[in-house]
């Protein structure tokens, strides 16, 4: 008996590791990206950073997020972003977490213009090409709302940019989190003062030391609000049948 308990407990660390190791490798751009390393950003955040704490510790699964800010679905590639997270980062087995839009829709800047329904789609389905051809799981994602009012409904700006996201991942039989729906109920259930205040970049003067004037910025995120929408892309996971749905926690 005593020999069968040592051997018991020498097997349980082994029991206890994840059977499999697996990437979530995030691309997208400052609605997701880290700010470790630009302190004097603070409170700003993205949502990818806080996404790895809602898959189980043992799991075996890591978040690895290389959204840059600034970028869009065509930047991102005409750059080299994605060729390096291809050769730096991606496996068989590993996931990519899609996100692009908001930058897409500057039509006054040709280096990171799309049009919804063409260039944009474009782009989108390279990644998603390049991503199976490493026998790797593509997932795309709408991209968050901003926190615009007017006459206190919560105004949809990134016009065509979802739908085609959502079309394009119906075309292409890819899993879709559709994080612009999302982010659109919660604000609209939490309102505007505390969506623009609680959740963005809108602070007030002498409330942040690295914004002292304060800041009204309707489109980045800050630390509560990354919380909050890392929350909604974990459900998303759950929601969408992937098979890292069942380490969501």
């Amino acid at each position: 008996m005593q020999r069968l308990l040592q051997g018991a407990l020498l097997l349980l660390p082994l029991l206890l590791q994840p059977s499999f190791s697996l990437n979530v490798i995030v691309i997208g751009d400052s609605t997701a990206s880290d700010y470790f390393n630009s302190p004097s950003f603070y409170p700003q955040a993205g949502w990818a950073t806080y996404l790895g704490g809602h898959f189980s510790t043992s799991s075996g699964i890591y978040v690895v997020n290389m959204a840059v800010g600034g970028q869009s679905s065509k930047s991102y590639y005409e750059q080299n972003l994605w060729g390096q997270v291809k050769s730096q980062y991606l496996s068989a087995g590993d996931y990519v977490f899609i996100q692009f839009g908001h930058n897409d829709q500057n039509a006054a800047n040709s280096n990171v213009y799309t049009d919804a329904f063409t260039t944009y789609q474009q782009y989108l389905s390279i990644y998603v090409a390049d991503t199976l051809a490493y026998k790797a799981t593509p997932v795309l994602l709408t991209s968050i709302s901003r926190a615009v009012w007017q006459d206190g409904v919560l105004l949809q700006t990134l016009g065509d940019y979802p739908a085609a996201v959502r079309q394009l991942a119906s075309e292409l039989g890819v899993a879709l989190i559709d994080m612009n729906a999302k982010t659109t109920a919660l604000f609209s259930e939490l309102g505007e003062t505390d969506t623009q205040y609680n959740l963005f970049m809108c602070l007030r003067p002498g409330e942040w030391s690295n914004y002292p004037n304060g800041d009204f910025d309707t489109t980045h995120l800050q630390e509560e609000g990354a919380k909050q929408c890392a929350a909604l892309a974990a459900q998303g996971v759950a929601e969408a049948s992937l098979s890292i749905g069942a380490y969501v926690v």
